[in-house]
């Protein structure tokens, strides 16, 4: 912000620290890997000294001093023609510094003048960053006079291949076969490769060695959106820590796509444990790495709903029991899906455990979130008021009336899985017929209202919306749609071949492709709404569109180590928060549901399977379904499966198994 009068000092080596949540505060270094710490610096600064303000920029050891319009480096000086605010850009590297005023004069700057007032030599911290160590560590601003200081801004910098990441490259030099390839990225065995940067290094499936890609920030973006973006883990090198038998093991034979597949699971784990759990959340899923340790996102009512379904019952039923009882009637509840989800999960997790525990538990809770539904509900539309989306917690939908399709998707399946819960024999609620009646009113208004017959695909809002009548694609809304309504394989076909022509880009399927908007939601990918369509694809034989879901985000998570919040459509750039556990379900979910084609009902399991060559010979390892372990194996390739359950044909698993089964996916055509 602009000052008059006083000083900046900024450490150059600190540690982050959290604050009252959600802020965080920076802290001494320790002289560990969480000190965040640079191998040089770059500073620039916009001040106005007038004719008599003076200005002092001292970092790490090379200073830099204004005096009106002189400019003044040890014994050199000159004078800056003109008048008005000037602009001074320092960027250090070791021993050297590089300063340019106003972009036009330049001058190199050596370290001999620092040395002599007593600066240590050049150190390695343990994660690999050089830190040049100069007298108070810090970087320093003072102005004087009449100096006003109109824009300070300071980056550390980091090498893009330190000796940790040449050793790793020295034992796996070969990047192997390619899984997947654009003009911009390629995913090969051992390698991601970006053209925009060096590659990430997959040496084994649990290892990955990556540069930090991301700027990390230290303070709230100046926007009302509540940006910045944050890094939970600073070193290059990321070793799986997942607890062995904990979760289902993926193999392929493609070592990036099984240790991104083994980073979703760490996600899951990481974000259930004490690191990131807020008081009295240890044991619940966080939704996110959020401000790092110490200060996790917290238990939220839509991530953790749709973390369960992604994934999350199947996986990691124990902690999605104890996450969907805390949320049904606690945890942040920030959008207007918050009455309709919870059931939807919950009576998933049903079915993936045949536990009717949880359903029991939360009986109460699921019928008062049904009542407040039901003060929503609209009669003659036969739908609930939705002004956003099931994606979206930031700003209303105009285009979509006031009924976004999302939210209106996961509002008939609240209403059927609450009269099939009240079904049950230890619930018997009599309120089960006028529930089922509802859903299935609000099944025929949503068909009849948003499917667009020109176009091919569900629009966002209904018939007599602006959203409706120019083609408005909202990607949550239509993932929804193809994943509960029911709809035929025509519709899905026409969905998913229109979602490739409106909404795709070589990153990712895009939220909003019809929004302009200048925040987080827009030009950004959400890889956790791909899920269903994954699900989608592999249930119309579409075999290329799931292999294409799953490579993109396989880019994305292998080169940052980690889930960023938001992928940018348009470059793939990652920022705002790691560790976001609903894109890790969605990365694991699109791999079950899509490769392996998994499905569950009340009556047991079924294989619906899509695989492209890349997958000939999966694997996956420890999964448990009710009271059955099963060792799944995918054997050839395509999209007709014959299903071996220990050897012998099968239509399903019944929902009565139990023990350990080797499962296997005869693939042909």
């Amino acid at each position: 912000m602009p000052s008059e009068v006083g000083a900046l000092e900024l450490p150059l080596r600190f540690r982050v620290v959290p604050g009252l949540w959600p802020e965080i505060e920076l802290a001494p270094p320790d002289g560990t890997r969480a000190d965040v710490s640079a191998t040089g610096y770059e500073v620039r600064v916009v001040a106005d000294t007038g004719e008599r303000g003076t200005l002092l920029l001292d970092v790490a050891g090379f200073r830099v001093a204004l005096s009106g319009r002189s400019v003044s480096i040890g014994a050199s000086e000159w004078k800056l023609p003109g008048s008005g605010p000037i602009e001074l850009a320092l960027e250090t590297r070791g021993d050297t510094a590089v300063l340019t005023v106003d972009d036009a004069h330049r001058a190199h700057l050596v370290a001999s003048a620092a040395e002599e007032q007593g600066a240590a030599p050049v150190t390695e911290n343990i994660t690999g960053f050089r830190l040049r160590a100069r007298p108070a560590a810090a970087g320093r601003l003072e102005p004087g006079g009449d100096t006003r200081i109109l824009d300070a801004r300071v980056w550390g910098l980091r090498d893009a291949e330190s000796g940790l990441y040449r050793a790793a490259a020295s034992v796996a030099p070969d990047a192997g076969r390619t899984f997947f390839a654009t003009p911009t990225y390629t995913i090969a065995d051992a390698q991601v490769r970006d053209d925009a940067d060096v590659p990430a290094l997959v040496p084994d499936s649990r290892t990955i060695v990556s540069p930090i890609r991301v700027v990390e920030e230290f303070e709230w973006r100046d926007t009302p959106y509540g940006d910045m973006t944050r890094v939970a883990d600073r070193s290059e090198l990321w070793r799986s820590a997942v607890e062995p038998g904990r979760f289902p093991r993926l193999t392929t034979s493609f070592r990036a796509v099984d240790a991104a597949f083994e980073l979703g699971l760490e996600t899951f784990q990481r974000n259930a444990s004490e690191e990131f759990a807020l008081p009295g959340e240890v044991g619940l899923w966080s939704a996110g790495y959020f401000q790092g340790s110490g200060q996790g996102f917290g238990s939220w009512r839509r991530d953790t709903a749709h973390i369960a379904l992604r994934a999350g019952n199947l996986i990691d039923p124990d902690v999605a029991r104890a996450s969907l009882h805390y949320v049904v009637s606690g945890g942040f509840d920030n959008g207007t899906d918050g009455d309709a989800l919870p059931a939807v999960a919950v009576w998933d997790h049903y079915l993936a455990t045949g536990d009717a525990s949880l359903v029991e538990a939360t009986w109460p809770a699921l019928a008062d979130l049904a009542s407040a539904l039901d003060e929503r509900f609209d009669t003659r539309r036969g739908l609930v008021a939705a002004p956003q989306s099931t994606s979206n917690d930031l700003f209303d939908e105009p285009e979509a009336g006031g009924f976004a399709l999302g939210t209106e998707v996961y509002a008939m399946a609240s209403y059927d899985a609450l009269a099939r819960m009240a079904a049950l024999p230890k619930v018997a609620d009599d309120r089960a017929a006028a529930w089922a009646e509802r859903a299935a009113v609000m099944r025929a208004a949503i068909l009849a209202s948003y499917w667009n017959p020109e176009l091919g695909y569900f629009t966002s809002g209904p018939a007599g919306s602006s959203g409706h009548a120019s083609g408005v694609w909202e990607t949550s809304g239509a993932e929804a749609a193809l994943w509960f309504l029911g709809v035929g394989d025509h519709q899905v076909r026409s969905t998913l071949e229109a979602m490739q022509s409106v909404a795709m880009s070589d990153y990712g399927v895009v939220l909003f492709p019809h929004r302009d908007d200048d925040n987080h939601f827009c030009h950004s990918v959400w890889y956790c709404w791909e899920a269903g369509l994954a699900r989608a694809a592999a249930g119309v034989g579409d075999a290329a569109l799931v292999h294409r879901l799953i490579a993109q985000q396989v880019r994305t998570v292998v080169l940052n180590k980690t889930f960023y919040e938001v992928t940018d459509a348009r470059d793939g750039t990652s920022w705002r928060w790691p560790g976001q556990l609903w894109h890790a379900a969605g990365f694991v979910s699109k791999v079950l549901s899509g490769v392996f084609g998994i499905r569950y009902d009340e009556r047991g399991m079924t294989f619906v399977p899509a695989v492209a060559r890349e997958f000939e010979g999966a694997r996956l390892e420890g999964l448990r379904y009710r009271a059955a372990t099963l060792d799944v194996e995918i054997q050839g390739s395509g999209t007709h499966c014959t299903l071996l359950v220990d050897g012998y044909p099968a239509d399903r698993l019944d929902a009565a198994i139990s023990g350990r089964h080797d499962v296997i996916l005869a693939m042909r055509g």
